[in-house]
């Protein structure tokens, strides 16, 4: 069994966190398992990209990442994803950041206040049963965006979309962003002190010229865009479980796992945070898939921290014992 593991936030702030912290927390386990892995250097930037390309094997950055397929459209750019995020104030810019997930009765809220805003420019917005939105627009424009995983935890000005058709998308996001401040369902996420949904995050629209394929028997995950990824091709998916045993996959063969639980983390610049999630990554999932490995239960591990590498690991690696362990801020 092969076993594809999709990790963001593993490196994201380790640059930063180097120049301002005197010693950086080590993972013994995950150190030694990425020195003796092969690395492919040619994988894409960024969590959505790295998980559509198990999905669309024909397509390559920096090609946008097409919406229609997910909600069962036919081939068109005029689709993007518009995904649900909280925007900060910060010291000079607005900062994104993902909300927790929205419920079923706040999805339709959301649903409807938006249709409300746009049922006379003949735009409509969708949103799935896993709180991902897609806008259908009456045209398609020529603009380059950048995916909500590129902009988490940073400034939005420099991420706005770009291109002849920019100003558009510009002042529809704007004018989104006043409807949702005053959602009453945001009222109440604040009461029950949950981030709001206030603003709709416009990407991606690349042409749908091909059906998406399922690369893999099985996806774990708790991540809305992957779950849409998977529910589009039929393939099977479940939550993702607290711990890694072999039982969870038993009778697949290549099976495509997506933790993003670092991201909080990253997002709110909390090392120790971020220390005490991949704390637990390495006792709850890496330990066991290692001795899975030296079993011979698992075959191969790939490790995707969506950072333009991918790690592999195969049961012959294990033996490559000269390969000393390098701290993780060198491997970022």
């Amino acid at each position: 069994m092969q076993l594809d593991l999709i990790l963001p936030g593993l490196f994201d702030r380790l640059g930063e966190w180097a120049q301002s912290y005197a010693l950086l927390p080590e993972f013994p386990q995950l150190q030694s398992l990425l020195a003796r892995a092969r690395v492919d250097r040619a994988a894409p930037r960024g969590l959505e990209a790295s998980i559509w390309r198990h999905f669309d094997p024909l397509w390559s950055a920096p090609e946008p990442l097409p919406a229609a397929p997910l909600i069962g459209a036919s081939a068109t750019a005029n689709v993007l994803h518009a995904t649900p995020v909280h925007l900060e104030v910060g010291m000079r810019d607005l900062i994104l950041s993902r909300p927790e997930p929205l419920d079923a009765d706040e999805r339709r809220e959301l649903a409807e206040t938006i249709d409300e805003q746009l049922h006379t420019t003949g735009q409509r917005f969708i949103v799935d049963t896993f709180g991902n939105g897609y806008l259908a627009l009456d045209e398609a424009l020529e603009i380059v965006t950048t995916p909500p995983s590129l902009v988490a935890g940073e400034g939005i000005r420099d991420h706005l979309p770009k291109g002849t058709d920019a100003a558009t998308l510009h002042r529809l996001m704007t004018e989104l962003q006043m409807v949702l401040h005053a959602a009453p369902f945001n009222r109440r996420r604040e009461q029950r002190g949950l981030k709001t949904v206030n603003a709709l995050w416009l990407w991606g629209g690349g042409n749908a010229d091909r059906p998406l394929q399922a690369a893999h028997d099985l996806l774990l995950t708790d991540n809305p865009f992957a779950t849409a990824c998977a529910a589009a091709t039929g393939q099977q998916h479940a939550a993702l479980p607290a711990r890694f045993e072999t039982g969870h996959v038993d009778g697949a063969e290549r099976v495509l796992v997506v933790d993003d639980r670092l991201l909080a983390a990253v997002e709110n610049d909390d090392i120790h945070g971020w220390q005490l999630a991949l704390a637990a990554f390495e006792r709850d999932w890496l330990a066991p898939m290692r001795d899975a490995i030296r079993s011979g239960r698992l075959e191969r591990v790939t490790i995707d921290p969506c950072h333009g590498r991918v790690f592999a690991v195969s049961r012959a690696d294990r033996w490559k014992i000269w390969r000393r362990p390098r701290p993780l801020v060198e491997l970022s």
